[in-house]
């Protein structure tokens, strides 16, 4: 047999297609008339049926996926209208040739409505198909199908042609709407060794059989054996997004292949199971990292007037982060692979992996031990610990080391942020380049610590019930980020004031920000304030914080079928002193209480009074950022008691 130029053409010999009454295009009255059973009430679709068919072709050298979509949908609400616009994202680049780059081709629409009792069609034109450029890797083809309403029927096809054979989709029987129907077939030829791997809570059938694969190549017919699956589902509820969720998609039920190895007669076994070692092989070699880790630091002359003598590694990596961000600025990608760090330097912006591999050579230049720690993005899922990929990875940040082998982490696309202070996509489980760095172990940058709010607040209580004081709050690591993001996205300073009033009812009167440009891990915020509270007859209502932290309970719904992932670790602690008018006694004080979640939330309020001085400490921290689904019902108690706390009340009684 010819091991080159191979055109190989799958057929299956016992072909039985359980989705056959699934046909693409067949729409009659009754599937308008009859009754649409979702028990969802919130969907705004349903799929009636989401097929997809893969076979291989291997072409010359080049082993090629071919995946047939077919969906057909059910429009429930006006929202619902909004899947007439849809987007395949493929892996394409200029760069490489046509053989390396992901192919869409076959992409037909159409939109069926019911209309005095006849069944309109209305087919989607070339010309609303579009294609356009992500970045340098990745390309996005759009379509939309006209004419389409609440109550429409909308089908579309298309087929994906990928030379990405390692790296096979899942298929996911879960979706964002319920899906009626849901059927996958795929064959791998003996040469193609996959394992295969189901996920999820819902009920569905994998069936596995031996099949005859029929190969034409060069004129000649041949006989191999191979592997089909056929996945379906039926009446799969939808995946909703939930608060406090980083990666829906993390949850769904699905159905995950991983290429073991390839096996083509007259050539040596080659295995693709990978281990992290293989992931930086590649990257080192074929990436380019061995000689991104080596370039010579841009910013050297810079360096040479700072004085780094004496600094802890903590201070001198800060103190590089904000000099590589006076002189680079992100340009809004996050990018595991790159061109060139030193053309970007020059052009003055870059990827985050542009300006983590300048900023790395910074830290060597002062001695500071680092390497890139490789991850992936928080709403694009857990990284696959068990099965490393290079296609599961998004991007890096900068790992660093202390001679105590104390790490600080930094990533270029933190415009307002500093050593340990980034955007939360990449607050997420990551793996170093260097495995000596931290002996391989997978690290979790979402158990970083240092972010607080701490709140100082003093004040009086005029005998009207107005409370006249002011407050210092410093925000430190993630929150002080917060802060920053919100004060710059802010249209002006005026709407970023009005945002604070209306979110903790109060009137300001003044306001100052320190450090809120620019780096640095804490921002310090001063504001005098009026709060106007309950005052009745010869009553007066308070609250001992007088600013609540907590106001309303997220976690309201009986159920919950997902996980609550809080953003960060965090501790916020709020003190207040004020006095109340001399012609009031204090009638009560509200208890003090401490309420926790076992170890991972927990809730303080102490107050106490001397004369007509009051004083409350209130501190709250999340000190795990995961909490399992069956432990929701002790989450919903937990927060409800921390509503409670914050809406406690001093009274206060006229003599």
């Amino acid at each position: 047999m010819k091991k080159i130029y191979l055109l190989l053409y799958i057929t299956i010999c016992s072909i039985y297609q359980l989705h056959a009454q699934q046909k693409f295009g067949k729409i009659t009255a009754k599937d308008f008339t009859s009754p649409v059973e979702v028990a969802d009430t919130t969907a705004d679709a349903i799929y009636i049926y989401n097929i997809g068919e893969t076979t291989f072709e291997y072409i010359a050298d080049h082993a090629i996926l071919s995946t047939k979509v077919s969906v057909r949908m059910r429009i429930l609400t006006e929202k619902g209208r909004d899947y007439a616009n849809q987007s395949i994202v493929i892996s394409s680049s200029a760069k490489k040739s046509r053989m390396d780059n992901d192919n869409v081709r076959n992409i037909s629409a159409t939109a069926y409505n019911y209309e005095n009792g006849q069944v309109t069609k209305t087919a989607m034109q070339s010309k609303y198909v579009n294609k356009e450029t992500v970045d340098d890797r990745t390309c996005r083809i759009k379509f939309a199908i006209p004419d389409v309403r609440v109550g429409s029927i909308i089908e579309y096809q298309y087929t994906i042609e990928s030379p990405r054979y390692t790296y096979l989709p899942s298929w996911y029987l879960q979706v964002d709407e319920p899906v009626s129907y849901s059927y996958y077939d795929v064959t791998f030829p003996e040469w193609f060794l996959y394992n295969v791997e189901s996920r999820g809570e819902c009920k569905f059938n994998l069936k596995k059989s031996d099949v005859t694969v029929v190969l034409n190549a060069m004129g000649e017919t041949y006989n191999i054996k191979g592997v089909r699956y056929i996945i379906e589902g039926h009446d799969l509820p939808s995946l909703k997004n939930e608060k406090y969720v980083w990666c829906t998609n993390d949850y769904a039920t699905r159905v995950d292949f991983e290429l073991q190895g390839v096996e083509i007669p007259g050539q040596l076994y080659k295995y693709y199971t990978t281990s992290w070692n293989d992931v930086r092989e590649y990257l080192s070699e074929s990436a380019d990292y061995k000689s991104y880790l080596k370039i010579k630091n841009p910013l050297a002359e810079e360096m040479q007037g700072m004085s780094l003598d004496g600094m802890s590694v903590a201070d001198k990596a800060s103190k590089l982060f904000t000099l590589l961000l006076s002189k680079m600025k992100w340009d809004k990608n996050y990018n595991l692979i790159c061109d060139s760090p030193l053309k970007a330097y020059k052009e003055g912006k870059g990827s985050n992996a542009e300006m983590n591999f300048v900023y790395m050579s910074m830290l060597r230049d002062a001695g500071i031990k680092c390497t890139p720690l490789l991850l992936r993005l928080r709403n694009r899922g857990r990284l696959p610990v068990t099965h490393p990929s290079i296609d599961k990875l998004s991007t890096f940040v900068v790992a660093i080391a202390d001679d105590n082998g104390e790490l600080y982490f930094a990533d270029g696309s933190a415009e307002y942020g500093d050593i340990n202070v980034m955007p939360q996509q990449l607050l997420t489980e990551g793996i170093p380049f260097d495995p000596k760095f931290t002996n391989d172990n997978i690290l979790n940058l979402a158990d970083l610590t240092g972010s607080s709010i701490t709140q100082m607040l003093q004040g009086v209580i005029s005998p009207e019930g107005k409370f006249v004081g002011a407050r210092r709050i410093t925000f430190t690591g993630e929150n002080a980020l917060g802060l920053k993001n919100a004060y710059h996205n802010a249209e002006d300073s005026i709407t970023f004031v009005n945002k604070m009033e209306e979110s903790e009812g109060i009137s300001v009167k003044s306001l100052t920000l320190r450090r809120v440009n620019g780096t640095g891990r804490s921002v310090i915020m001063q504001n005098s304030f009026e709060r106007q509270f309950t005052y009745a007859g010869n009553m007066m209502y308070i609250n001992p914080m007088i600013i609540c932290d907590v106001t309303s309970n997220p976690f309201t719904n009986a159920q919950r079928n997902l996980p609550v992932q809080f953003p960060f670790l965090e501790t916020r602690k709020y003190i207040a002193e004020f006095t109340v008018p001399a012609d009031y006694s204090i009638e009560s004080l509200p208890e003090n209480a401490t309420f926790s979640l076992g170890n991972d939330c927990t809730v303080q309020l102490q107050v106490s009074s001397n004369g007509n001085s009051i004083k409350t400490q209130y501190v709250f921290s999340i000190d795990n950022t995961f909490i399992e689904t069956s432990r929701y019902k002790e989450l919903q108690d937990f927060w409800q008691n921390l509503v409670d706390i914050n809406s406690k009340k001093i009274i206060l009684k006229k003599r």
